[in-house]
Protein backbone atom coordinates (compact mmCIF):
# COMPACT_ATOMS: atom_id res chain seq x y z
CA UNK A 1 0.00 0.00 0.00
CA UNK A 2 1.45 3.24 -0.81
CA UNK A 3 1.63 5.96 1.17
CA UNK A 4 -0.76 8.34 0.06
CA UNK A 5 -3.38 5.68 0.44
CA UNK A 6 -2.19 4.49 3.64
CA UNK A 7 -2.48 8.19 4.68
CA UNK A 8 -6.16 8.47 3.68
CA UNK A 9 -7.02 4.88 5.20
CA UNK A 10 -5.41 6.54 8.17
CA UNK A 11 -7.65 9.91 7.99
CA UNK A 12 -11.07 7.74 7.27
CA UNK A 13 -10.49 5.64 10.03
CA UNK A 14 -9.48 8.92 12.13
CA UNK A 15 -12.90 10.00 11.10
CA UNK A 16 -14.80 7.21 11.43
CA UNK A 17 -13.53 7.17 15.51
CA UNK A 18 -14.06 10.52 16.34
CA UNK A 19 -17.34 9.93 14.99
CA UNK A 20 -17.66 7.25 16.78
CA UNK A 21 -16.70 8.98 20.41
CA UNK A 22 -18.94 11.97 19.50
CA UNK A 23 -22.13 9.59 18.87
CA UNK A 24 -21.78 7.99 22.49
CA UNK A 25 -21.31 11.52 23.94
CA UNK A 26 -24.50 12.68 22.19
CA UNK A 27 -26.16 9.31 22.29
CA UNK A 28 -26.11 9.74 26.70
CA UNK A 29 -25.77 13.66 27.61
CA UNK A 30 -27.13 16.60 25.60
CA UNK A 31 -24.13 18.88 25.82
CA UNK A 32 -23.61 19.04 22.50
CA UNK A 33 -26.74 19.79 21.48
CA UNK A 34 -26.97 22.36 24.66
CA UNK A 35 -25.13 25.28 21.64
CA UNK A 36 -28.33 24.92 19.95
CA UNK A 37 -30.83 26.60 22.58
CA UNK A 38 -28.96 29.79 21.59
CA UNK A 39 -29.68 29.36 17.38
CA UNK A 40 -33.53 28.59 17.75
CA UNK A 41 -34.76 32.32 17.93
CA UNK A 42 -32.23 33.30 15.12
CA UNK A 43 -32.87 29.82 13.20
CA UNK A 44 -36.74 30.35 13.40
CA UNK A 45 -36.57 34.44 12.50
CA UNK A 46 -34.06 33.69 9.43
CA UNK A 47 -35.63 30.45 7.62
CA UNK A 48 -39.20 31.98 8.37
CA UNK A 49 -37.60 34.69 5.80
CA UNK A 50 -35.89 32.41 3.08
CA UNK A 51 -37.49 29.00 3.96
CA UNK A 52 -38.26 28.16 0.27
CA UNK A 53 -34.11 28.61 -0.42
CA UNK A 54 -33.84 26.70 2.87
CA UNK A 55 -35.28 23.77 1.10
CA UNK A 56 -34.04 24.10 -2.00
CA UNK A 57 -30.42 24.02 -1.01
CA UNK A 58 -31.66 20.84 1.72
CA UNK A 59 -33.49 19.19 -1.00
CA UNK A 60 -30.24 19.46 -3.46
CA UNK A 61 -28.92 16.65 -0.89
CA UNK A 62 -31.43 14.70 -0.26
CA UNK A 63 -31.19 10.87 -0.70
CA UNK A 64 -33.46 11.08 -4.32
CA UNK A 65 -31.57 13.83 -5.54
CA UNK A 66 -28.14 12.82 -4.53
CA UNK A 67 -29.16 8.94 -6.02
CA UNK A 68 -30.22 10.33 -8.92
CA UNK A 69 -27.44 12.34 -9.82
CA UNK A 70 -25.21 9.34 -9.41
CA UNK A 71 -27.54 6.63 -10.87
CA UNK A 72 -27.13 9.16 -14.42
CA UNK A 73 -23.50 9.44 -13.95
CA UNK A 74 -22.88 6.24 -13.46
CA UNK A 75 -25.33 5.67 -16.80
CA UNK A 76 -23.46 8.68 -18.86
CA UNK A 77 -20.05 6.95 -17.89
CA UNK A 78 -20.93 3.53 -18.98
CA UNK A 79 -21.96 5.07 -22.48
CA UNK A 80 -20.33 8.37 -22.74
CA UNK A 81 -17.45 7.90 -20.74
CA UNK A 82 -17.91 11.10 -18.97
CA UNK A 83 -16.05 9.96 -15.53
CA UNK A 84 -14.28 6.39 -15.35
CA UNK A 85 -16.23 3.46 -14.41
CA UNK A 86 -14.12 2.55 -11.88
CA UNK A 87 -14.47 6.22 -9.67
CA UNK A 88 -18.28 6.10 -10.72
CA UNK A 89 -18.54 2.10 -9.07
CA UNK A 90 -16.59 3.20 -5.77
CA UNK A 91 -19.01 6.15 -5.70
CA UNK A 92 -22.07 4.17 -5.31
CA UNK A 93 -20.30 1.53 -3.28
CA UNK A 94 -19.46 4.35 -1.25
CA UNK A 95 -22.62 6.37 -0.96
CA UNK A 96 -24.34 3.18 -0.25
CA UNK A 97 -22.05 1.86 2.16
CA UNK A 98 -23.03 5.88 3.72
CA UNK A 99 -26.41 5.24 3.90
CA UNK A 100 -26.54 1.96 5.59
CA UNK A 101 -23.81 3.07 8.54
CA UNK A 102 -26.08 6.76 8.64
CA UNK A 103 -29.30 4.57 9.43
CA UNK A 104 -27.66 2.47 11.37
CA UNK A 105 -26.03 4.98 13.80
CA UNK A 106 -29.49 7.47 14.17
CA UNK A 107 -31.25 3.73 15.55
CA UNK A 108 -28.19 3.44 17.78
CA UNK A 109 -27.91 6.72 19.27
CA UNK A 110 -31.69 7.36 19.09
CA UNK A 111 -31.91 11.45 19.25
CA UNK A 112 -34.81 13.02 18.00
CA UNK A 113 -34.85 15.87 15.23
CA UNK A 114 -35.42 19.50 17.14
CA UNK A 115 -38.45 19.67 15.09
CA UNK A 116 -39.87 17.00 17.30
CA UNK A 117 -39.14 18.38 20.54
CA UNK A 118 -39.24 15.79 23.63
CA UNK A 119 -41.74 13.55 21.53
CA UNK A 120 -42.21 9.65 22.29
CA UNK A 121 -40.86 8.09 19.71
CA UNK A 122 -42.69 5.00 18.92
CA UNK A 123 -40.96 1.36 19.37
CA UNK A 124 -38.51 0.14 17.00
CA UNK A 125 -40.46 -2.75 14.68
CA UNK A 126 -39.36 -4.38 11.58
CA UNK A 127 -42.62 -2.54 9.66
CA UNK A 128 -41.59 1.14 10.85
CA UNK A 129 -37.79 0.87 10.78
CA UNK A 130 -37.37 3.34 7.73
CA UNK A 131 -39.78 6.13 9.93
CA UNK A 132 -37.85 5.67 13.34
CA UNK A 133 -34.45 6.01 10.64
CA UNK A 134 -36.62 9.52 9.55
CA UNK A 135 -37.44 10.37 12.67
CA UNK A 136 -34.15 10.16 14.37
CA UNK A 137 -31.38 13.67 14.13
CA UNK A 138 -27.77 12.11 14.86
CA UNK A 139 -25.44 12.06 12.39
CA UNK A 140 -26.90 14.25 9.09
CA UNK A 141 -27.46 11.90 6.40
CA UNK A 142 -28.01 14.60 3.60
CA UNK A 143 -24.65 16.02 4.68
CA UNK A 144 -23.25 12.86 4.89
CA UNK A 145 -24.27 11.84 1.40
CA UNK A 146 -23.74 15.12 0.20
CA UNK A 147 -19.62 14.86 1.50
CA UNK A 148 -19.34 11.64 -0.26
CA UNK A 149 -20.35 13.44 -3.59
CA UNK A 150 -18.33 16.48 -3.02
CA UNK A 151 -14.95 14.11 -2.28
CA UNK A 152 -15.57 12.16 -5.32
CA UNK A 153 -16.95 14.90 -7.92
CA UNK A 154 -14.48 17.29 -6.44
CA UNK A 155 -11.60 15.52 -7.90
CA UNK A 156 -12.58 16.15 -12.02
CA UNK A 157 -11.25 19.65 -11.65
CA UNK A 158 -10.85 22.88 -8.55
CA UNK A 159 -14.12 24.96 -9.99
CA UNK A 160 -16.26 21.68 -9.45
CA UNK A 161 -14.46 20.69 -5.97
CA UNK A 162 -15.27 24.83 -5.12
CA UNK A 163 -18.84 24.75 -6.16
CA UNK A 164 -19.70 21.31 -4.42
CA UNK A 165 -18.10 22.19 -0.93
CA UNK A 166 -19.69 25.44 -0.92
CA UNK A 167 -23.18 23.74 -1.65
CA UNK A 168 -21.76 21.27 0.96
CA UNK A 169 -21.56 24.03 3.71
CA UNK A 170 -24.99 25.61 2.64
CA UNK A 171 -26.77 22.15 2.97
CA UNK A 172 -25.21 22.27 6.31
CA UNK A 173 -26.19 25.78 7.47
CA UNK A 174 -29.85 25.03 6.02
CA UNK A 175 -30.29 21.90 7.75
CA UNK A 176 -29.50 23.81 11.14
CA UNK A 177 -31.53 26.42 10.30
CA UNK A 178 -34.63 24.31 9.35
CA UNK A 179 -34.12 22.89 12.64
CA UNK A 180 -34.34 19.48 10.79
CA UNK A 181 -30.99 18.75 12.48
CA UNK A 182 -28.87 20.15 15.38
CA UNK A 183 -25.04 21.31 15.07
CA UNK A 184 -23.34 18.67 15.86
CA UNK A 185 -25.32 16.29 13.47
CA UNK A 186 -24.05 18.23 10.42
CA UNK A 187 -20.41 17.78 11.74
CA UNK A 188 -21.50 14.10 12.37
CA UNK A 189 -22.59 13.91 9.10
CA UNK A 190 -19.27 15.59 7.59
CA UNK A 191 -17.40 13.11 9.54
CA UNK A 192 -19.24 10.29 8.45
CA UNK A 193 -19.30 11.38 5.04
CA UNK A 194 -15.49 11.92 5.07
CA UNK A 195 -14.69 8.78 6.43
CA UNK A 196 -16.26 6.25 4.22
CA UNK A 197 -15.14 8.04 1.59
CA UNK A 198 -11.47 7.68 2.49
CA UNK A 199 -11.57 4.68 3.78
CA UNK A 200 -13.09 2.84 1.20
CA UNK A 201 -11.45 4.49 -1.55
CA UNK A 202 -8.14 3.76 -0.17
CA UNK A 203 -9.10 -0.06 0.34
CA UNK A 204 -10.77 -0.49 -3.18
CA UNK A 205 -7.94 1.06 -4.80
CA UNK A 206 -5.02 -0.66 -3.25
CA UNK A 207 -7.16 -4.06 -4.16
CA UNK A 208 -7.94 -2.31 -7.33
CA UNK A 209 -3.74 -2.27 -8.02
CA UNK A 210 -3.02 -5.71 -6.49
Amino acid sequence: MRLKSKLKLVCGVTALLILTVVAVINKYTPLLRSPDEYLIVFSSRLASQAVWLMTAISAAASIYCVWTTVLLLLMFSLTMKILPKHIVFQLVAVLAATEVLNALIKLLVGVPRPLLGHAEVQPLSVGNVLHIVSMMSFPSGHVARFTVLSAYLGCTSKAVAVLLYVLLLLVAVSRVLLRSHYCVDVVGGFLLGIGTSLTINSLLTNYRKR
